[in-house]
């Protein structure tokens, strides 16, 4: 079902690191495409990194909403720094842009070791800023300022169960689960 012709529900933006969580990543992209959605990665669509965020905010802003898979690890670095002057990889600047946009925006973080990444340490020094926007995520959420939720899942079985209770029929007017 991936013929833009065949999703009649629109466009879904799906964002995850690429290390560690491309399994999740394939299988949240094949359910969201069940569902009758185009599903949309960032890799469908490589660039230079000026133009990767203006391509990012393109797509995200043209979706009905966003999917987040959050792990342990860091990922790849953009030109965007937060107001600290602190790095900010494209995953988690996919959050933030949708986030601030008011997207319907859905963030699954990963506990345990539900991939290979929890178990390979995150040799470029950025997993500290990852372990504080995953902090960030839970504390922005539990505001109630935003048209977003999330979960966490230890294995795939407590992956398939969010994606089980996941109120596709309510998506993307109101809570989800």
């Amino acid at each position: 079902m991936s013929q833009e012709s065949d999703c009649t529900r629109g466009t879904i933006f799906v964002s995850s690191t690429t290390r560690g969580l491309r399994t999740y990543r394939e299988l949240l992209t094949r359910i969201v495409e069940a569902h009758g959605f185009r599903a949309v990665v960032q890799e469908h669509f490589q660039s230079p990194d000026r133009q990767m965020l203006q391509m990012i905010e393109t797509k995200i802003d043209s979706s009905q909403g966003v999917f987040c898979l959050v792990g342990h690890h860091f990922g790849h670095p953009s030109p965007f720094r937060d107001p600290g002057g602190q790095p900010v990889s494209y995953t988690q600047y996919e959050w933030l842009y949708a986030f601030r946009s008011r997207k319907p925006l859905v963030t699954l973080l990963t506990t345990g070791e539900v991939d290979d990444e929890s178990r390979d340490p995150d040799s470029s020094g950025m997993g500290m800023f990852q372990e504080g926007f995953r902090r960030m995520v839970k504390e922005l959420d539990s505001t109630g300022k935003s048209k977003s939720g999330w979960g966490e899942f230890a294995s795939e079985a407590d992956f398939l169960y969010w994606m089980a209770r996941f109120r596709w029929d309510h998506w993307p007017e109101r809570r989800y689960w």
